[in-house]
């Protein structure tokens, strides 16, 4: 197993207080430091009751609701009992995904984005992003196919899921077929085991060699951050904590595909999986 690398801390008391900055810098800096992720009201829920989850764009597990909006949504949807099912929303509603009388066992809500265009003025603002996704080489790719680096744009899609456990929780991941996708290998909400593994997909081929970001949230809601890189047969082993929740992100650079360039003009084209769970607390 890939041993994490701990990053920085931050806590809901050092947030309130720091307001102020933290807004300054996320309009500063949202466009290479931004993740979309399913964050449901409760990670545990009831038999028969509600799933609310909002679809979240933000930083560092924080950030804000997004209305439903089928502008936005390519697809929804979620898996229960081996089915897969369309999730329809009311427009302008928050959260976005709003289900009622869930059966037990483990519930996975998938979302994909449509493609949005994003558009670089400066090089410096694209090479942080690069880095922090693990994109070391992006000047040199840059050079190498005559894009300018001081003025260029980016094609992004969203391929988010969230694991909800209801009742006893008992089920499997499996995949949605998103062009970019964690899998579950194990269920965190009845694997006591300290660990949950998931396989990186793209294509539906394993991903080597790539960089996931961890994001963990303890009760007290503090947010702490890791690094794992994904073996050679596209797996993370992720350590994990009772009572805390827990995000994955991890994101494919490329050039545009043929279909993206049949709809906008851009440079370069991000693929973005993502996936948020929780371990019960015992």
């Amino acid at each position: 197993m890939t041993l994490p690398v701990r990053e920085i801390s931050w806590s809901p008391k050092l947030i309130r207080k720091s307001l102020p900055l933290i807004f300054l810098l996320f309009y500063a800096t949202r466009v290479f430091a931004h993740e979309l992720w399913i964050e449901p009201e409760t990670f545990e829920a009831q038999i028969g009751g509600a799933v609310n989850a909002a679809l979240v764009n933000g930083q560092n597990f924080e950030g804000r609701s997004l209305a439903y909006a089928t502008r936005s949504i390519e697809r929804l949807e979620y898996l229960s009992g081996g089915e897969f099912r369309q999730i329809d929303g009311l427009l302008g509603s928050r959260p976005a995904i709003q289900l009622r009388d869930v059966d037990e066992g483990l519930l996975v809500i998938g979302y994909v984005s449509k493609a949005s265009r994003l558009d670089y003025k400066t090089w410096e603002k694209f090479e942080a992003f690069a880095d922090k996704k693990g994109f070391g080489n992006a000047l040199e790719d840059h050079t190498s196919m005559g894009i300018n680096p001081n003025e260029f744009d980016e094609g992004y899609t969203r391929f988010s899921k969230a694991l909800v456990g209801v009742g006893g929780a008992s089920g499997s991941d499996q995949t949605f077929g998103f062009e970019a996708e964690f899998v579950a290998l194990e269920n965190p909400y009845t694997d006591s085991s300290g660990t949950v593994s998931f396989k990186l997909l793209y294509q539906a081929k394993p991903r080597p060699n790539a960089l996931v970001e961890i994001f963990e949230r303890d009760q007290l809601d503090a947010v702490s951050k890791f690094v794992l890189t994904t073996d050679e047969e596209g797996m993370v082993v992720v350590p994990v904590q009772s009572g805390h929740d827990y995000m994955l992100d991890s994101v494919v650079f490329r050039a545009p595909s043929p279909n993206l360039l049949e709809r906008m003009d851009v440079d370069w084209e991000t693929l973005w999986a993502n996936i948020t769970f929780a371990v019960p607390k015992h």
